[in-house]
């Protein structure tokens, strides 16, 4: 699937840094320098891992053009400092990072921290999330909880083979296995083993839009390909995507293909207007429960727009398949050649 298409696409400079001593070795501390900011407060926040909402987890005034924060860290986890609309990304650790900006340029600012802080800015978000180049820094640094940050969102997109999978986490350091983003990672890789290529696709029923009290799932197009499509009215991605589907869904009689929406969405009314404004004629069933939604962690959906091919026996041939290769896809797993 496109990296576009994926919520953490942000742009960030690349710097190798090094690590300095550390006021407080049992929490982390952040000692900023904003040139230009005579008032105003920095917040500092970060995305929980279980229910992907963004946490406040302090703020501070600024004074004569410092801030600083403090507290305790069980281990490095990414944050983010936010002054205005500006926001700087920063892997946090025991001991102290140092950041001098200027309004205006707060993303750019120069860092001086510890190893993981460092990693972070030097490979850069798109080294992350491209394929191959994200293994290989698992692979490479499994030393670094950034590997394990690294390994959580990249496994959500490209799903490795679970041998490749339970390799690379076997040799990440104890260390790194006492981290947040360790943890929430075994959880993931729980949720791919289930639905690795060439198993069944777990059953289950949700709430149909069209009609009150009746629920739809997998079991219940047997006989004929189905597109499962995780999406939301939210998403932006997911947005731009749906005109491409509407125009394949054309063509679901002559692939004998069925799609299903599943909406990730919490009200039903905004739910309702993006399946009107988009022109989504098939199926669309949704608990509104968000992030929170069983089949979402049952499928292992920590992003979307994402998508799951199963063929008419059931069982999963295919994922994130672009709209425009859905008939080679489909070709390339009919017992009868299209």
């Amino acid at each position: 699937m496109n990296i576009e298409m994926k919520y953490l696409a942000t742009l960030f400079a690349l710097t190798v840094l090094f690590s300095c001593d550390s006021k407080d070795p049992e929490g982390f501390r952040v000692e900023g320098q904003l040139t230009g900011a005579d008032s105003g407060w920095v917040y500092l926040k970060k995305l929980d891992l279980k229910n992907n909402e963004t946490i406040v987890v302090d703020s501070t005034q600024i004074s004569r053009e410092t801030f600083t924060f403090e507290g305790p860290l069980n281990a490095p986890y990414m944050h983010t400092l936010q002054y205005g609309k500006e926001r700087l990304p920063v892997f946090l650790h025991r001991g102290t990072l140092k950041i001098d900006g200027e309004v205006g340029s707060f993303a750019e600012a120069s860092r001086l921290g510890g190893k993981e802080d460092s990693l972070f800015k030097y490979m850069g978000i798109d080294a992350i999330f491209a394929q191959g180049t994200g293994l290989q820094i698992v692979s490479d640094h499994p030393d670094n909880a950034f590997a394990a940050f690294t390994a959580f969102y990249y496994f959500q997109i490209y799903t490795p083979e679970m041998k490749t999978i339970d390799s690379l986490m076997e040799e990440f350091s104890p260390e790194v296995k006492a981290s947040e983003y360790y943890t929430a990672l075994e959880g993931l890789t729980e949720e791919l083993r289930n639905v690795q290529l060439g198993l069944p696709a777990p059953a289950f029923k949700l709430p149909t839009f069209e009609f009150e009290g009746d629920s739809l799932g997998v079991e219940d197009f047997q006989g004929q390909f189905l597109l499962i499509d995780f999406w939301a009215s939210w998403c932006g991605p997911c947005r731009a995507q749906n005109p491409l589907w509407v125009e394949q869904y054309k063509n679901t009689e002559v692939l004998n293909v069925e799609f299903l929406g599943v909406s990730l969405d919490t009200d039903a009314a905004t739910w309702a207007k993006g399946i009107e404004s988009d022109g989504l004629t098939w199926p669309q069933v949704s608990d509104l429960l968000g992030w929170k939604c069983p089949v979402a962690k049952t499928y292992g959906i920590h992003a979307i727009p994402q998508n799951i091919l199963v063929d008419p026996d059931g069982i999963i041939v295919a994922k994130d398949i672009l709209p425009e290769e859905l008939g080679n896809t489909i070709g390339a797993h009919s017992k009868v050649a299209q």
